[in-house]
């Protein structure tokens, strides 16, 4: 079906907030920091301007009971609970929704798109859902079409003076966390009750929920409250979960995900005694070319971290390796997080070196704004842009705020997040840096920086905004 293309004075674009209701599984502290930028785009009396939340505004990921799969004859009812506990729990969002509503009263328009953590809003029924909330007691603009959520496969496009603005989530570009909106309009069309999660999205639901719920028995207190900061489906981040507690890990991966660590051995054990190394091995089907992918991917980082010494004893370092996939320290009484003091000297100490540098590999660029990263080139290459120009190509997923200038008619901008970011700038490969880093993760002074981004496209051109408040 042909859809009008909506022209605006300025389009403003934000991503990735992650916002859920007040409990230990969310990561989105920055709602003072919502209300704020909302009134100040509301200053100056806007019209005729436009609004997108673009994709992961609310995580359903996150929520302690949320089913393992798209359950989507539930979803509304999934979105409207949650809806109702931000708006009774979270202090700001009285002042947020009030803040939309203002917008809207200005003869402006709010458009969301669903990203990988927010699938429940393919839903048609939670259409009228949004609405009500934003609404609030106010019954006339529960039924207001100047709030729209955009639900097809292709990016949503607006014209703001001679520029073309497109923009998408991103995350069809990023084959582990792809949620196809055909397959879920086919699934409703057929009463599907429920279709399965991608693979990052098990990777959540699964393993990063599950050490995120952990805490000590005895103190009540979080074991690793920092996972709140690393973005959680990347395959990078399965490393750094099996040097804090490999058996946490095999228990709750993922069916889709198992193979993996199959995969990583198989890998490791090849370069260890000369066999197939790091071969491309086939795969029959999608889940298992993505474990083949994420185990080939871990792999790489881990045979890198090594050492040369290592290497030459490969059979003793085989056996510390599957030694180290093996263990589940359990101390309940320990003041510290369970399974780390241990690891200073131990081969343990190899996951977490590898974690480092699968995320210094991306951490050189993910606070440059001017610089690519692998995934920045995924979506650009996407098929994104609609014209010869001039576009402006707005995506969100990768949490890394950018503006990337192609050409004088082609630009790209990743909206970034507003939750915490992890900065590992100051950590190296050397075991005294190992240690240090060690010793931040146990007594919780891993360094976080926040960075308030968004995207705003005048006719005079995009623009990415950053702040520190």
């Amino acid at each position: 079906m042909e859809t009008t293309i909506p022209t605006a004075d300025r389009v403003v674009v934000i991503s990735d907030l992650h916002i859920t209701p007040a409990a230990r599984m969310g990561n989105f502290d920055a709602g003072g920091s919502l209300v704020r930028w909302a009134k100040r785009l509301l200053a100056d009396e806007p019209k005729n301007q436009i609004l997108v939340l673009n994709g992961d505004i609310v995580d359903f990921l996150l929520l302690e009971s949320r089913p393992a799969r798209f359950e989507l004859s539930t979803a509304p009812a999934l979105v409207a609970t949650t809806l109702d506990r931000i708006a009774k729990q979270m202090p700001w969002a009285s002042d947020w929704r009030a803040g939309l509503r203002a917008w809207l009263a200005l003869d402006n328009r709010i458009v969301l798109l669903s990203g990988n953590h927010d699938p429940e809003w393919l839903h048609p029924d939670t259409t009228t859902i949004l609405r009500r909330w934003i609404a609030g007691s106010d019954a006339q603009a529960s039924e207001d079409d100047r709030i729209e959520i955009w639900r097809h496969a292709k990016p949503w496009l607006a014209k703001v003076g001679r520029w073309d603005v497109v923009v998408a989530h991103g995350h069809r570009a990023d084959p582990v966390n792809d949620i196809d909106p055909h397959v879920v309009h086919q699934a409703l069309a057929d009463g599907q009750s429920d279709l399965r999660m991608p693979a990052g999205s098990e990777l959540v639901l699964g393993p990063i929920n599950v050490f995120k719920r952990a805490m000590d028995p005895i103190s009540g207190r979080r074991r690793f409250p920092f996972l709140d900061s690393v973005k959680p489906e990347f395959p990078g981040v399965l490393l750094l979960l099996l040097y804090l507690d490999a058996g946490l890990v095999r228990k709750n991966l993922p069916d889709q995900l198992r193979p993996l660590l199959r995969v990583l051995m198989k890998q490791i054990r090849g370069q260890l005694f000369g066999g197939a190394g790091l071969a491309v091995a086939d795969a029959s089907n999608v889940s298992d070319a993505i474990a083949e992918q994420m185990g080939q991917m871990m792999a790489q980082h881990v045979w890198e971290s090594i050492d040369e010494s290592d290497r030459k004893a490969n059979v003793a370092t085989m056996y510390k390796l599957e030694q180290c996939l093996k263990q589940s320290p359990i101390e309940p009484e320990s003041d510290q997080p369970i399974g780390l003091l241990a690891s200073h000297g131990g081969f343990e100490k190899t996951f977490l070196r590898a974690w480092l540098r699968a995320e210094r590999t991306t951490s050189t660029t993910f606070f440059d704004t001017a610089k690519a990263s692998g995934m920045d080139r995924e979506i650009m290459n996407s098929g994104f842009a609609m014209s010869n120009g001039p576009n402006a190509v707005v995506a969100g997923h990768t949490h890394a705020a950018r503006r990337i200038d192609q050409s004088a008619n082609h630009v790209y901008l990743n909206s970034g997040t507003w939750t915490r970011l992890l900065d590992l700038s100051r950590f190296d490969d050397s075991d005294e840096s190992m240690i240090e880093l060690i010793d931040a993760i146990e007594h919780d002074q891993i360094e976080l920086m926040e960075r308030r981004s968004w995207v705003e496209i005048l006719p005079t051109g995009p623009t990415l905004h950053l702040s520190d408040s």
